[in-house]
């Protein structure tokens, strides 16, 4: 599993919804664990369903807010060494409680 990970879901209408948060907070292999945190957490078009786990962030680069997530997520540097286990752990809390997951929307239509 990568640092910074893209899911999918579908929403309460039946539409492609995604997310992007960080990936190795839990399991750096299973994404049991991170999918049901973000799965637990309420956001516009609840309830949801069919979450899973994307290959790459390229899968969800058409929804409205992946740049803007991108761009935080990029500018948040992960420490290394004897801090990286109390990051983590922050960062684990804070998604438990529903924060570190940006909702990236729908995907954009073009016309």
């Amino acid at each position: 599993m990568e640092d910074i990970v893209a899911i999918k879901a579908v929403d309460k209408d039946g539409k492609a919804v995604a997310f992007m948060t960080w990936g190795r907070l839990f399991d750096r292999i299973d994404d049991t664990e991170l999918l049901q945190s973000v799965r637990a957490t309420r956001f516009v078009g609840h309830p949801m369903k069919r979450f899973a786990l994307c290959d790459s962030l390229g899968q969800v680069a058409k929804h409205r807010y992946f740049y803007e997530a991108l761009a935080y997520f990029a500018s948040e540097k992960i420490p290394f060494g004897q801090r990286y286990r109390s990051w983590q752990a922050r960062k684990r809390r804070a998604l438990e409680a529903g924060r570190e997951i940006w909702f990236l929307g729908r995907k954009i239509r073009r016309s």
